[in-house]
């Protein structure tokens, strides 16, 4: 059966250059959580092996989460937690690409863009 991507949404966050050490994560939407004391959106991707499906993040990126950003509300950050929410409660895959810097006082990678794709 061929695969149809019925829809595929990118949230650029910054429009910055990627550096070739920047963490990519690929797969499912596994914990998501938001510290509303501290601020901070955090996610986790797990692959088909049950693995972290992140690559390559910077030394700093030794959290569980692995991946994160500020959160204070504004429309971007409002429209990743949507579809963050989205992509874990739809089992899809996502593909997110971080900054190579760490949110700052986590062990997180800085998200910098995220791609749902629905199959």
């Amino acid at each position: 059966m061929k695969d149809i991507h019925k829809s595929v949404i990118a949230l650029s966050l910054l429009g910055l250059s990627l550096s070739s050490h920047a963490g990519i994560a690929n797969g499912k939407v596994k914990v998501l959580k938001l510290d509303v004391q501290n601020k901070i959106l955090m996610v986790r991707v797990m692959n088909d092996q049950g693995q972290s499906g992140l690559s390559e993040p910077p030394s700093c990126a030794t959290w569980h989460h692995h991946l994160a950003v500020k959160y204070t509300g504004t429309e971007e950050q409002k429209a990743l937690m949507t579809l963050l929410t989205t992509a874990q409660a739809s089992s899809a895959n996502v593909r997110i690409v971080g900054k190579n810097t760490c949110v700052a006082g986590t062990n997180a990678e800085e998200i910098m863009d995220v791609e749902l794709s629905v199959r």
